[in-house]
């Protein structure tokens, strides 16, 4: 499974980068300082969604693995003190 997302990311990231190039490359002018500017803009662009999209594969693929485990999915929040007590049945009283 492992071996299939990275395969399907890597498809997907070669995409995002000839996205960005091709955009970038529409928009840029007819100079040689434009096209320095645009290439640059597009390695930006490239990087700046490949992050954005790896996040993305992250929450897919962790949210993929959970629906047929539901004990993968980590709850890393931690529970208030007074749900806690709640829970547990114990008399909570405030001092003044």
């Amino acid at each position: 499974m492992d071996c299939g997302v990275g395969l399907f990311k890597s498809v997907g990231f070669g995409a995002l980068v000839a996205l960005a190039g091709c955009l970038r490359g529409m928009q840029c002018g007819r100079s040689a300082a434009s096209v320095g500017a645009a290439a640059t803009s597009a390695v930006v662009t490239g990087i700046v969604w490949i992050i954005a999209s790896d996040g993305i594969f992250a929450v897919l693929t962790e949210t993929m693995l959970a629906v047929g485990n539901p004990k993968t999915l980590r709850d890393t929040s931690p529970e208030p003190k007074i749900c806690a007590f709640l829970t547990r049945g114990d008399d909570v009283t405030t001092t003044a």
